[in-house]
């Protein structure tokens, strides 16, 4: 019935305890059915959940929010709702101290991360365990080789003024730079956009490693190469990036 969306039919089962809303499941790592409701993205089933008590701030095992979920799920729709509720709080992290806009922003879920950024109770400098920003998150992303332009919306979100993230210059506890992971994960598309924008190209980690380094080490020679062409000369870099740029439109 959630998985169809039959909202008088969820909310019989319910309201005569045919089944358990506080019941947990192993396919959202011990979460209720407000998880399973977000992932399915089923707002209307969301309401007799509410209206039964079910608590929005809900956490899975691993400390996951149903509203981290959304953003995990790239679920804009669902994420708003949860972040109508009077109770939610937006800023609770899970067991490795992503919270809700770290996820949003690693999964490229560029609506949710907007979302996020509007809400008045969330604090957008928070950092995860590992000293990761926001920015850090969106270039260390898994979308680049399937959503170039999210990667790059998200990374321009975060760039606002108004978003009070911290800069892409920022280091994590390791000396790492939103460029060194963009390098790691081999995203030429964020690793040009970066250098065009004039990041500093040589920040050592506590590896001694540079971003190039990184991108060698972690089989990417193609962004290596591209790293050391615009350390080279910035003009590259500002062509490189143009021609990227139209060919991704």
């Amino acid at each position: 019935a959630l998985d169809y969306g039959h909202v008088d039919v969820v909310r019989y089962l319910l309201e005569t305890d045919t089944v358990d809303d506080q019941a947990t499941y192993d396919l959202y790592e011990g979460g209720s059915l407000i998880f399973a409701a977000v992932v399915g993205g089923q707002i209307p089933i969301l309401h007799p959940l509410f209206e039964l008590g079910t608590d929005v701030n809900e956490q899975d095992r691993q400390g996951d929010t149903a509203l981290a979920w959304a953003a995990r799920q790239r679920q804009p729709f669902p994420a708003k709702e949860l972040l109508d509720h009077a109770d939610i709080e937006p800023d609770l992290g899970n067991k490795r101290g992503m919270t809700p806009l770290l996820m949003a922003a690693k999964f490229s879920s560029v609506e949710t991360v907007e979302l996020l950024l509007g809400v008045s109770n969330i604090e957008p400098h928070r950092i995860g365990i590992y000293g990761f920003t926001a920015y850090h998150s969106a270039c260390d992303t898994s979308q680049c080789a399937t959503g170039h332009i999210e990667c790059q919306r998200t990374v321009q979100i975060l760039e606002l003024p108004s978003s009070h993230v911290c800069s892409p210059q920022a280091t994590d506890r390791r000396g790492r730079t939103p460029l060194h992971l963009a390098a790691r994960n081999g995203c030429s598309y964020l690793v040009s956009y970066l250098a065009y924008q004039g990041v500093a190209l040589d920040v050592i980690d506590e590896d001694g490693r540079t971003p190039e380094m990184v991108a060698t080490t972690s089989q990417h020679p193609h962004v290596a190469t591209l790293l050391a062409q615009c350390s080279r000369s910035a003009t590259f870099a500002h062509q490189y990036w143009k021609k990227f740029d139209c060919d991704k439109h």
